[in-house]
């Protein structure tokens, strides 16, 4: 099942290969390259958002997104420097030129800028659909990464995603 857009979150150099590891970032890498492909293939949209902030600064090799991630110009490219993607961003615009309805989501950062986007997807009105497995974060103070995305998916699913497939 394909949404009508695809929207890729923050798979940025700095945040997928910094510090910290990023959780089974080479499945996420094969897992979201497949969607793309799917993406492309049935000529649907497919949306990069990048983080700007102190440590993502604009064209520096930690704001680029991950060479082995598949995109090209005809791709978008939306910058943000708040956790939901919809603020300060032309995002609600390009979803309204396609007339989307349905967005996928996948990428970095489960508890942050993909929690607070799709849930500000969802109260716009879009439904919301997720491949299981295809967020990832970093272990925290709290929890292993891992734990995160299975606590995220686990809420998702009851509240919030019209399809994990």
């Amino acid at each position: 099942m394909l949404a009508d857009a695809l929207i890729v979150m923050a798979m940025q150099n700095g945040l997928c290969r910094g510090d910290k590891p990023l959780a089974n970032l080479d499945q996420l890498i094969t897992g979201i390259n497949d969607r793309i492909r799917e993406y492309w293939s049935h000529d649907k949209p497919i949306i990069f958002i990048q983080n700007n902030d102190s440590n993502l600064v604009r064209e520096t090799e930690p704001w680029n997104i991950l060479n082995e991630i598949h995109h090209s110009e005809e791709n978008y490219y939306l910058q943000k420097a708040h956790c939901n993607a919809f603020y300060g961003t032309k995002l609600q615009t390009i979803l309204q030129d396609h007339q989307v309805e349905a967005i996928e989501f996948c990428g970095t950062q489960t508890e942050g800028c993909l929690d607070v986007t799709m849930t500000m997807a969802h109260g716009l009105g879009y439904e919301v659909q997720l491949h299981k497995g295809l967020t990832s974060t970093h272990d925290n103070q709290y929890m292993s990464a891992e734990q995160t995305v299975d606590y995220f998916e686990h809420l998702w699913e009851e509240r919030l995603i019209a399809a994990i497939i």
